[in-house]
């Protein structure tokens, strides 16, 4: 069966056959291929007056045209900074002339103290001495023990006089106890300083602008793609 003239397939054997040619664009003498020619008009190359060119599919890969605009399709007509269409598709269209591949957004990226550079905090502390009243409470009774105890007192000696080797009353007496002169002395100290991290770990908000050097390229399989420039006319409905 004879294909229409300007029918394009893919081919796996590397040679054109006869009433083929492969799309490599071409340039074609109207005057010898005028049949081809006014179904391909010069949508695709040439002057219009005497050549025409054929599709250029070497290292392209054909996409129906579409000029709407959706996440899940390509616009193959040109587009503004926006992305929108200026106008509507055509055959001839390049995606390389059509594609926007600046891109512009935010992201968010939360700091952490391993992103953060080498640094210091510095801390100044002052410290001295203190001055503190000592009052000593001692048992008006007689001393029973040689030992001091917790909650012990300090007593009086036996009222022999003859032995001091009991200093100190266990627990109070009967007889009460009495405050001896008081003592002022010195305390010193060593404080402690302790640097917390701050902050909630808040993301930061920040605008990117992503430019691509080339159009992304999916996994492709290289073949050959032909044209009929014999056979029938195509006739519109």
């Amino acid at each position: 069966m004879d294909p229409l003239i300007g029918t394009i397939m893919l081919a796996a054997f590397p040679f054109a056959p006869k009433g083929w040619m492969f799309c490599h664009g071409q340039t074609l003498s109207i005057s010898t291929n005028n049949v081809l020619y006014a179904v391909l008009g010069v949508q695709f190359g040439g002057d219009g007056k005497t050549t025409f060119a054929l599709p250029d599919l070497r290292g392209r890969i054909p996409v129906a045209l579409n000029d709407t605009v959706a996440p899940d399709r390509i616009v193959t007509a040109p587009v503004n900074a926006q992305g929108a269409p200026t106008r509507a598709s055509q055959n001839g269209d390049l995606l390389g002339a059509n594609v926007r591949l600046v891109s512009t957004g935010t992201a968010s990226i939360a700091l952490t103290v391993a992103n953060m550079p080498a640094h210091t905090h510095a801390a100044t502390v002052s410290s001295g001495s203190a001055t503190v009243d000592v009052t000593l409470n001692a048992a008006l009774d007689e001393a029973s023990d040689p030992a001091p105890t917790a909650g012990g007192y300090l007593a009086t000696a036996a009222s022999s006089g003859t032995s001091v080797t009991n200093m100190y009353l266990p627990a109070l007496g009967a007889s009460g106890s009495v405050a001896l002169a008081k003592a002022s002395g010195q305390v010193s100290f060593t404080p402690t300083v302790t640097n917390a991290s701050t902050g909630g770990g808040t993301p930061i908000i920040t605008p990117v602008t992503v430019t691509a050097q080339s159009a992304p390229t999916p996994p492709f399989l290289a073949m050959n793609y032909l044209i009929a420039v014999e056979g029938y006319f195509p006739m519109r409905n």
